[in-house]
């Protein structure tokens, strides 16, 4: 059965998924409490944010937060003492965990 939310998002360009804030939250392990109803993940090429302009071609290479083409982002420590190993940062959280107990 398709939901509404997936039918929306099947007419809009450039938007990949519109999924509602209780499975967002749950699925990603997002705050409930900082997100609106739905969440709209963006596809590859496409950046969420206020423009001063309808459309605007920017350096390839920009993130945003905005779609699920950039959940793997690298993570470098430079000097770092008692890293976990690779597969402990599976989240921000870990990340945030890990420097405050270092």
């Amino acid at each position: 059965m398709q939901t509404g939310y997936a039918r929306l998002s099947r007419g809009l360009r450039e938007v990949e998924q519109v999924i509602a804030r209780d499975k967002a939250a749950r699925d990603y392990k997002l705050m409930k409490s900082r997100i609106g109803d739905l969440v709209v993940w963006g596809d590859k090429d496409t950046v969420f944010g206020e423009m001063e302009m309808e459309r605007e071609d920017f350096p390839t290479g920009l993130r945003s937060h905005g779609s699920l083409h950039e959940l793997d982002i690298p993570l470098f420590v430079y000097n770092g003492k008692n890293v976990p190993s690779g597969d402990y940062f599976n989240h921000n959280l870990d990340l945030a965990r890990w420097l405050y107990r270092a």
